[in-house]
């Protein structure tokens, strides 16, 4: 069984339209929908009063990218 699948937006409530599918009329299909998590992307303004600002301050040490390399390593090692 062949599956396709779409990610759209419903523009009009109840209704959503699909065009360029592979089927012909009369052809039997079956459609399932989820609705996709609401992933707003932040605005500048939420990110700079968010607690990821600062995460790396008052930490010992002198390369913050070096300290995560080494974090990322650890964890793949499955310390």
């Amino acid at each position: 069984m062949e599956a396709i699948r779409l990610q759209t937006v419903v523009d009009k409530d109840g209704e959503v339209l699909v065009g360029g599918l592979p089927y012909h009329k009369g052809e039997g299909i079956e459609v399932i929908m989820f609705r996709t998590a609401n992933n707003k992307m932040s605005t500048a303004k939420q990110l700079r009063n968010s607690p990821i600002i600062g995460l790396w301050a008052n930490r010992s040490m002198e390369d913050s990218a070096v300290y995560a390399r080494e974090l990322r390593d650890q964890t793949q090692r499955g310390r």
